[in-house]
């Protein structure tokens, strides 16, 4: 196994899945709380990131962190390749739907939406507390 093979292609599984998802590199690394250039290190195979990352951003898109990383259960290879129809297959209807619908969110929407995905539980718990609390007090101060 060629490390700077297996490189490339983690740079273009990240790449991958987040033009699919409609995300900026800047989006991104707010959510990592890292630069944009580190960021788009990843993507460009310069740096790795590390498995906390990797983690977040597989709670992000929903995916398993070996569906992330392309890891086929069934063979020995461990990267799907972009032209796999079985996977483009799979993932077509999806990702069709995940478009249509962040095309219809601003950036701002698309920022909170990445930043609730990537929360733990107790985070996201505090979240929606601070939006009811906020939402209940703005209704009881009536309109302006």
């Amino acid at each position: 196994m060629d490390p700077n093979r297996e490189r490339i292609r983690l740079a273009q599984m990240l790449r991958q899945h987040r033009t699919r998802s409609g995300y900026s590199q800047s989006q991104l690394g707010n959510i990592l709380g890292v630069e944009r250039s580190t960021y788009t290190y990843y993507e460009t195979a310069k740096t790795i990131p590390v498995i906390f990352d990797l983690m977040r951003l597989a709670d992000l898109y929903r995916l398993s962190l070996d569906d992330l990383l392309g890891f086929r259960h069934e063979t020995t290879n461990y990267m799907y390749s972009p032209e796999d129809s079985i996977y483009q297959m799979r993932r077509q209807k999806d990702a069709s739907k995940i478009r249509e619908i962040l095309l219809d969110l601003s950036p701002d929407e698309r920022q909170l939406i990445a930043y609730f995905r990537s929360a733990s539980e107790e985070e996201r718990d505090q979240i929606l507390s601070f939006l009811q609390k906020a939402r209940r007090d703005e209704r009881r101060r009536g309109p302006d």
